[in-house]
């Protein structure tokens, strides 16, 4: 059996990237399912899928508050470094 680079068999090597396109057609095909929508209609919506928003908004809104203070926190310390 032929020896491809790193004395993996070509054989294992195929197999490896046959796992790998099978990884990535389940990931085209199980397309993510799309979160509350600011402004939706919720007249339809129990009051546990309203709570159930409410928390997802909010885990949402952490996020969001991470993300700026990281991005603050990097032109801070971006600023800082060109003053000197």
């Amino acid at each position: 059996m032929p020896v491809g680079h790193y004395g993996t068999t070509s054989s294992h090597a195929i197999r490896r990237l046959q796992a790998e396109v099978i990884a990535l057609d389940e990931e085209i095909i199980k397309p993510k399912k799309p979160g509350p929508a600011v402004g939706e209609d919720l007249s339809e919506l129990s009051v546990e899928e309203l709570q159930a928003r409410v928390v997802e908004f909010e885990e949402e809104i952490v996020r969001l508050k991470a993300e700026i203070d990281g991005k603050q926190s990097s032109k801070v310390a971006a600023d800082s470094f060109f003053k000197l």
